[in-house]
């Protein structure tokens, strides 16, 4: 729950003194914060009267009212005390005002009380992303924030990168790299952190410079490992609460380097 920076003291009111023939607040006590509101007192009541204490609080961002609550509770003399607890029933994000009137009328004295509570609630801002591998991307096309991804300069449609995604690596690092590369991209395009992007960029020169397939080997396939470990460390990141780093920024514009169009089957024949 949300945990107000600043919370004003509860607002006190104290009864005037009233002629002890008539009905009167005793004591009153209110207050609000970012879960809700609460009051309580008691009420001086002639022997063997009763009142119906009426209430109505509003809840303010600003000038605009955003939640209300009325209601009426009936006090008699046998026991004078009141008290009232609401929860707002929302999330609140930034400053909020309370203000609140009760009282009642009667043959024996009428009284009225009010408050005014002002209170500032933090946002929430941890991130509501996930980081996911490629195994989840590959099995869960529903949940594709796109409709195609750019690799190494060339465009694939989701049905072409879900092939690729299946496609046997056989130990050629530039077939393992690109799925880490599309699970980052689609990672990122679901709104998760964008700083990994310099890593992506780097990945799509290295597919430009060894395509999908080309195996290649030594300090090349080295320098492929490298991209790839990178990527994989952030595809596995998890979830929020699973102790996923917070982070700054917004999503990523574009998802890859190059312009190149290209088709599966072009692919394809590089991985026969």
């Amino acid at each position: 729950m949300k945990k107000a920076l600043f919370l004003l003291l509860p607002v006190l009111v104290l009864a005037m003194a009233a002629p002890a023939s008539a009905n009167h607040f005793r004591e009153f006590y209110a207050g609000a914060d970012c879960d809700g509101w609460w009051a309580n007192g008691s009420i001086y009541l002639v022997s063997g009267d009763d009142v119906d204490l009426y209430y109505e609080v509003t809840l303010l961002e600003g000038s605009t009212e955003i939640a209300a609550f009325d209601g009426m509770v009936n006090v008699t003399d046998a026991d004078e005390a009141f008290s009232f607890m609401e929860a707002w029933g929302m999330e609140l994000c930034g400053e909020y005002t309370a203000e609140g009137r009760f009282w009642f009328t009667s043959a024996l004295g009428s009284d009225e009380r009010t408050f005014s509570v002002g209170f500032v609630c933090e946002c929430d801002t941890t991130p509501d992303y996930c980081n996911y591998t490629p195994g989840y991307w590959k099995n869960h096309e529903e949940a594709w924030p796109v409709d195609e991804l750019t690799l190494g300069g060339v465009t694939l449609s989701m049905a072409a990168a879900l092939d690729l995604f299946d496609a046997p690596t056989k130990g050629d690092i530039t077939i393992i790299l690109a799925q880490h590369l599309m699970a980052a991209k689609l990672n990122v395009a679901n709104g998760s952190d964008p700083s990994i992007q310099p890593a992506i960029d780097a990945a799509d020169a290295y597919l430009m410079m060894y395509p999908v397939g080309s195996r290649p080997n030594g300090t090349a396939k080295d320098e492929g490992e490298m991209y790839k470990d990178e990527l994989c460390d952030y595809n596995e990141l998890g979830c929020p609460g699973d102790d996923m780093p917070d982070f700054i920024g917004t999503a990523a514009e574009a998802l890859g380097a190059g312009t190149e169009d290209s088709s599966w089957g072009a692919i394809k024949k590089q991985l026969d």
